[in-house]
């Protein structure tokens, strides 16, 4: 039987002991008896699935306008005032026989009041959820689970609860009263009323299914915390999905962690078990004021910096998806749940984590410890392999990224790897900055007074001017906009630069390396060729760019590998020995390039923006006995992981008697 909203399925039952009748009208205690009475009707039937407090409003004018079980109902006054279809009083000392009617009255609120009319004895604020919940009242369908939400009270000044939890008494979506006044015993009508779906996951029938959570609250629907909880009909945003992100990782391969997963390791002490006294392990903390990121151990800080967090998740090395699936076992929980001395129930708790697509991202939360206030979440101890799928949100609200680093995986042939200590590697930059025509550079490059170097005859010279730019490689003392980092007569290793030619076509200029002399004005300088290999032409280069710091130049810059730029230091500079010790599994040079924080020379691809979208890389090795030189160019890009190959021919005439 559906939900009852026609009157005309209610029947009264003429006594009390009649129990195949779904309503029980009582004259003498002034009580309405709601019953399920599925088991055995003998008329219409009411089940789990309720009935409308409108309904019942219109079944009772109708029975005392025709007292059709001559009750002499008329000489009573009558039980309900309606002020709305979904709000209602309970009048002159009538109330709902019992709890288990109040629990099958749908799509209301009321309030009971004393037969002195002035005393309200009880208040109920109607409950409906808006969206999928496993389940049903009745619980009929076997094929899905059936899933409860469960509610709770919270002070609406401090955020610690008052009151609960509490499930509902039936499964699947709301739709039930929930009492905010006992006049003898509670008042929580100045509450904040939250609901909670928080379902196991991975159990029969849908044991292959994991579940989202969700919770709502009386702020969220627009009710201010401190007011006063109406007796009205509320609708609740609150659903679940299924959520593909409770996992383990097990040998790189993802798998279900399921409860007793959790429950196994924690009692054997392995790693998802935690000391909520000690913070041993993974851990969750509530501060009592906050801290900054910097103090976190991350060995590079957020992009923002130091930012404030109050509330601290010890990852403890775990993966991201094994810290979310942890996380959400706790919040499932009816215990505590956090480090320190003040008692945490999970179940009441604020969701502290989502995944956005790869990204795990953490929630502002209620902070109990900061009376109350909505404070950030941090992860510290998060694994390396997942920084850059790491975003917290802080004390501000604002959501933060970690700088993103590359790992650059150089794996090198045999006939080199054979030469060992022998043998070295360098990863440089193929360039480190371009200019492309139709960006910085507006119009074109023109070449003109193309001839020999005045200063040497085995170079040689021409003029360059930019067409319609405002912008400026060059490294001037003029006023405008410029790039403190560019083209610089003055300092050898910052003169040099190559041109990429793609219109006129088949260009000889392409690819040639320049050195600037002379810097004119914001847009011309003059240049000369690193050698006469190839005799340039006065030429105007409509599409292309200018690339600056080449590789096979003096401008030459070796990739930096710390966090921390140091403008090629050589303690951090990306070079090796092919010594097995030095690499990964004796065949790979594994070194981690930081995307975001590397601002060597003037690495990055566009004004405006932070870095490059793309580093264009070229790695060089060299063995003695057994690899030849070797010259490999590469491209790293915004991702986890770059792998390079390096393979060397076979030296066949090193000699060194």
């Amino acid at each position: 039987m559906a939900l009852i909203t026609d009157p005309d399925n209610l029947l009264d039952a003429a006594n009390g002991g009649d129990s195949e009748q779904n309503i029980f009208i009582d004259t003498a205690l002034r009580t309405i008896k709601i019953r399920n009475n599925a088991a055995a009707p003998a008329g219409p039937e009411l089940s789990n699935d309720g009935v409308t407090l409108q309904a019942l409003y219109s079944f009772l004018k109708e029975e005392w306008k025709n007292d059709p079980k001559s009750k002499d109902l008329i000489n009573y006054p009558f039980p309900l005032v309606a002020i709305t279809p979904e709000q209602f009083e309970f009048r002159f000392g009538w109330t709902p026989a019992d709890d288990s009617s109040r629990s099958l009255i749908r799509t209301g609120g009321w309030r009971e009041v004393d037969l002195d009319g002035s005393t309200v004895n009880r208040e109920y604020i109607g409950t409906i959820s808006l969206g999928n919940i496993q389940g049903s009242p009745r619980e009929e369908d076997g094929g899905v689970n059936q899933h409860k939400v469960y509610y709770a009270f919270f002070d609406s000044a401090s955020g610690v609860s008052t009151a609960g939890p509490f499930d509902y008494d039936y499964s699947g979506e709301v739709n039930q009263a929930v009492q905010t006044l006992d006049s003898t015993s509670f008042d929580r009508r100045g509450d904040i009323l939250r609901l909670f779906i928080r379902s196991k996951p991975y159990e029969s029938p849908q044991d292959q299914t994991a579940w989202t959570f969700d919770q709502t609250d009386t702020t969220d629907i627009g009710l201010s915390a401190g007011t006063t909880l109406p007796f009205n009909t509320q609708r609740f945003p609150l659903a679940e999905g299924e959520d593909l992100n409770i996992k383990q990782i097990v040998a790189g391969i993802e798998s279900n962690l399921t409860d007793t997963v959790i429950e196994a390791a924690q009692a054997s002490g392995e790693k998802y078990a935690s000391d909520p006294g000690t913070g041993a392990g993974y851990s969750i903390e509530y501060l009592s004021a906050a801290e900054t990121s910097d103090t976190f151990g991350y060995s590079e800080d957020l992009l923002a910096e130091a930012e404030p967090f109050s509330v601290k998740i010890a990852a403890n090395s775990l993966r991201n998806k094994e810290v979310y699936a942890l996380t959400q076992y706790k919040l499932r929980q009816d215990s505590d749940i956090a480090k320190g001395t003040t008692t945490k129930k999970g179940k009441l708790a604020d969701e502290l984590l989502a995944f956005v697509g790869p990204t795990l991202t953490t929630k502002q939360v209620t902070n109990v410890e900061r009376a109350g206030i909505k404070t950030g979440t941090a992860i510290t101890g998060i694994a390396a392999d997942d920084i850059n799928n790491t975003q917290l949100r802080d004390d501000n609200n604002i959501l933060q990224s970690f700088p993103f680093s590359t790992a650059i995986n150089v794996a090198f042939s045999q006939d080199i790897l054979d030469d060992s200590a022998n043998a070295k590697a360098y990863l440089f930059y193929e360039y480190t900055r371009e200019y492309a025509i139709g960006d910085e550079i507006t119009t074109n490059i023109v070449i003109s007074d193309v001839g020999t170097s005045a200063t040497d005859t085995q170079q040689d010279s021409a003029k360059f001017a930019f067409g319609g730019s405002t912008f400026t490689p060059l490294l001037t003392a003029g006023a405008g906009p410029r790039n403190q980092e560019g083209l610089n007569p003055a300092v050898d290793a910052d003169a040099y630069f190559k041109l990429a030619v793609t219109t006129p076509s088949a260009s000889v200029n392409d690819g040639i390396i320049w050195k600037v002399v002379a810097v004119h004005d914001s847009n011309s300088f003059s240049a000369i060729t690193l050698d006469d290999t190839v005799m340039p032409v006065a030429q105007t280069i409509t599409a292309g760019s200018m690339r600056t710091h080449p590789i096979n130049s003096p401008g030459s810059l070796m990739l930096d590998s710390a966090g921390t730029t140091a403008e090629n230091n050589v303690a951090q500079r990306a070079e090796t020995t092919l010594a097995p010790a030095n690499l990964t599994d004796g065949t790979t040079f594994s070194l981690t390039y930081a995307f975001d924080n590397n601002s060597q020379k003037d690495r990055v691809k566009k004004i405006g923006e932070g870095n490059a979208d793309a580093v264009a890389l070229t790695v060089r090795a060299i063995g003695l006995e057994s690899g030849q030189w070797v010259s490999q160019n590469a491209t790293v890009t915004r991702q986890n992981a770059n792998a390079v190959s390096v393979v060397s021919a076979e030296e066949r005439n090193y000699s060194n008697p």
